[in-house]
Parts: structure tokens; sequence; C-alpha cells
């Protein structure tokens, strides 16, 4: 008997704990996730469904501001309320017994907008049995995430620099490279091909020292590594010709609507020599287009030492010409290399001798169709004008609508460009647009360690501003300011205008 009512005890026990589990597991449902709602569409927002813990969901991106969150729960009953507490950049209290579980509330699914400030929140739900956050609650799920509107950081990117060429017997030269990451990267150099094994100096910092290059053609790579181990690679071509070769080194991405250079290896000269290379030289590039029938005429430009951005050169004796082609397919070139008193700005072409080197130079390249994509402009090809108001893009057909300013028209009198006069105390630095500056997307196209910033975060205001172009002049001497003019003339804007007017353009 004693055996008998012992077994019925310890069964009874076990079916009386059977049934609180039963009951127990009835009101155990959980918050499993949050969903980031757009209130306008009532429709979760794509990439936020769920919520990530550590998301950042930045608004900038999103395009709209209509949001709400709702609490995901599992599937079966036992839920008669959820508990949201909001807290951090925004506090929020709210309970729902009705689903969806909405944080800023809902009326049937019509959720109402609510108010995500900037900056880091958490956010918890608490299931409950009962309504109105009443009964017994089930564990709480908490998350954390961060608003912002700040416009994402592109991806990290590596500049090599433009290609270079040089002629024997030089057989030396330096490389800047640079890249727009938010922290200090990592540099790494490394030799892809040529004709044999360079010499590298610097190869884990942003400016490599070549040497001991013999002719030919090589490929260099710059490698660069963001503090999270990202990394992004880009390569520059260093051509080596022949002592006296009468040849024209081709470069650059060769695509439609693309920049195309040509470079020559002519005189050794400076901006201030006598004959000069600005007025005393001309290089004329023909380009034709056989499929097509086009047929361009592209003046070139004494280079220096073909990196006077970065080095401030003022001698050299790299000449340039650059081309964007309006066809795919094949392209001619020829060079018509000239020299004598003047005979940059003479009406014939032909005017004066051939100053050798590379006069008569010819080839042919191969252009392909372009890679990019809007807004990326090359996207849709050269502004045309159409015979029409507003001018019109080449490759898409697209009008375009000017909106913009037309001043300041003296914008590049600026203290960053070498030799830039003050005339009248006027030389601008644009410091107070130093702030519009953004390092992450803009360091690639400063020069010199960070010149061109205050320029650049210019620009940047402008199109942030919602601005689309803006009008400025590249010459002003005789005119508005005195301080712009893109070549060097004298020492100084009043020397230059000293001079009597059939002097002033020859150095």
């Amino acid at each position: 008997m004693y055996t008998s009512g012992l077994i019925r005890v310890i069964f009874c026990f076990k079916a009386f704990v059977g049934f609180l589990f039963v009951v127990t597991a009835a009101h155990g449902q959980q918050v499993v996730s949050f969903t980031l709602i757009n209130s306008a569409t009532d429709q979760p927002v794509v990439g936020f469904d769920p919520i990530a813990p550590g998301s950042f969901i930045n608004k900038s991106t999103l395009g709209f501001t209509t949001l709400n969150v709702r609490a995901n729960v599992t599937v079966g009953t036992g839920i008669g309320s959820v508990a949201m507490v909001l807290s951090g950049a925004t506090s929020r209290i709210q309970t729902e017994s009705v689903a969806p579980y909405a944080l800023f509330a809902d009326q049937n699914g019509n959720y109402a907008n609510g108010v995500l400030n900037n900056g880091l929140h958490t956010l918890s739900g608490t299931p409950w049995s009962g309504t109105a956050g009443t009964g017994t609650a089930s564990p709480a799920l908490e998350i954390q995430f961060t608003v912002t509107t700040d416009t994402p950081p592109p991806a990290l990117a590596a500049s090599a620099g433009v290609d270079r060429t040089l002629m024997l017997p030089g057989n030396s030269l330096s490389l800047a490279g640079s890249a727009n990451s938010a922290q200090p990267p990592g540099f790494t150099w490394s030799q892809l091909n040529g004709p044999s094994t360079a010499t590298l100096a610097g190869t884990s910092t942003a400016n490599l020292s070549i040497s001991n290059l013999i002719q030919g053609v090589y490929t260099f790579r710059l490698t660069v590594t963001a503090v999270d181990n990202q990394t992004a690679t880009d390569d520059v071509q260093v051509t080596v010709l022949p002592p006296g070769v009468a040849e024209v080194a081709v470069s650059g991405e060769l695509r439609k609507w693309h920049r195309i250079t040509l470079t020559g290896l002519g005189p050794l000269t400076s901006e201030t020599a006598t004959p000069n290379p600005f007025s005393d030289f001309r290089m004329d590039v023909t380009f034709s287009h056989p499929a097509s029938g086009k047929t361009y005429r592209v003046p070139g430009f004494f280079a220096a030492d073909g990196d006077a951005a970065e080095s401030s050169a003022d001698s050299g004796n790299i000449w340039r010409t650059y081309f964007a082609p309006d066809e795919i397919g094949t392209w001619n070139y020829s060079v018509s290399f000239r020299t004598g008193i003047d005979v940059a700005v003479a009406n014939d072409p032909n005017s004066g001798a051939s100053a050798s080197f590379f006069d008569g130079a010819s080839g042919t390249f191969v252009v392909l169709a372009t890679d990019k994509t809007a807004p990326d402009l090359r996207a849709k090809g050269r502004l045309q004008y159409v015979g029409k108001h507003h001018l019109r893009f080449a490759e898409t057909g697209e009008y375009f609508l000017k909106c913009g300013s037309d001043s300041p028209e003296n914008l590049l009198d600026y203290e960053d460009f070498d030799a830039t006069p003050n005339v009248s105390n006027r030389r601008k630095s644009w410091s107070p647009h130093q702030t519009d500056y953004a390092a992450v997307s803009m360091s690639a196209y400063t020069w010199q360690s960070g010149k061109g910033s205050e320029l650049l975060g210019a620009i940047s205001y402008l199109a942030g501003e919602g601005l689309n172009a803006f009008s400025f002049l590249t010459f002003s001497l005789d005119g508005d300011d005195d301080n712009v003019f893109p070549h060097r003339l004298v020492s100084t804007a009043a020397a230059y205008q000293a001079l009597p007017d059939n002097t002033r353009w020859n150095g």
C-alpha cells in the first residue's frame, strides 16, 4: 500500500509539473526582432527587416524620414501586449495590445509617423500575457542602433597618380600616391611587370622612388589598406623611351568620353626660357576616326616635368595633349611640333619650322565604350550646343538645365596655386569653406599634402546647395580682379600691365 501510494504521488506530481510547463509555454512567447517601417507606405524598409544589432540608419541615404518601428513576435498564442522602451537620442515608451506592435503607434496597420533623432538608441521589447502590460512577462529583447543624416563615406579608393614618360639616359623618377580614407591608410607599392626589375624605395609610404629603369613599359601598383583591413588598388604606367626617340606615348583609360593623354619628350626648357615654351613652340595633334570620318586638331602644352602639381617644377621636357574621344573603335593620330617666334598664336598651323623631337610622330589606338554610370558625367557624354536654348549631352541626348551661380568670377585667385598674385590684396584663401571639405571623398584631388582643400570645400558647398554649375574666369588680367591667369607671363601682374601690348604674351 505504501509503495503504491508513493507511486501515485509521484505520478500526480509529474502531471502537475507538466501542467505548469504547458501554462508557462502559453505565456512564454518572445519578441524576436524589430523592423524599421516607412510609415508613408506602411512597408518594411529594405535592409532593416529586421534591424540588425548595431545598425546605422542613415536618413539621408533612405531619402525619407517617415519612420516607425514594429516589434516582431513568435507565431502562436499567449501574448496580450508588448511594452517597448526606446532610450538614448530619442525617448519613447509605448505599450501595444493589438498587433502590429508599433513603437510610435498605429491604427489597424496604418503606422503613425515617428521621430528618430540622430544618435545612439537602445530599444527593448517585453511581451506580456495580459493587455496593457499586465499579467506575466517573458524575457525582453534589446538591441542598439544609431541614427544619422551623414553622407556615407565612399568606398576606399587608391590613386597611384598619372602615367609617366621619361627618356634615357634618365632612368629614375618618383610617384606620389594617395587614398580617400577616413583614417590614415597603409601604403604598399609593387611592380607588376616591365622589361626589368626596377629598384624601388619607399614601398611602404605614399611616395615611391624608382630607379635603374631601362627602355620599355613598366606597370606599378599602389595598394592602400584601411584600418578595417579594406584594400583598394590603382596602377600607373611608366614608359621609358630610348634616347632621342621621336615618339609619343598614349596613356589613360582608352574609353569613349574618358581623357586620353599623349606625351612626347621634347626640348629641355623652362617657363621663362628663350625661346619660350608657351609662345615659341606649338604642339598640335590631329585625331581622326576613319569609321565616322570625324577629325579633330587638338593643341598640346608644355608640362614641365610632367608632375608639376606635386613638384612645382617650372622646367622639364614633357609635352602633352589631352583628348576625349566621342566614338568607339580605331583612332589615328599624327603630331605636329613647330618652333618659331610666337608660333603658338599664329593663324597658320604650319608657321615656323619643325622642332624635330616628336614632330611627325603618328600611330593608332582603339577606344572602348565608357564603363561609367551617373552621376559620373562620362556616362552622359560631352555637353554640346545643338542650336537650342539648352546644351545637350552627346551620349544620352538629355538636355542640361543649368542651375548655378555666376560668381565669383575670380574663384581661381587662390593662395594654394603657385605664384598667384595679390593685386589690391584680393587673393583668396577660401578658408570659410574648409568645413565643407570632406577628406574621405576629396583627398585624392588635393596636391602637395592637402593643398586645395578649401577650394574643393567651396565647390562642395555649391553642390550641397543643389547647384550643378558655376561660372568663373580662367584669365582676368586687364579685367575683373587682375589676379587670375593660368600661365606664367612675368613675375607680377603690375609688370605684365606695364609691358607693351604686342609683347605681353612673350613671357
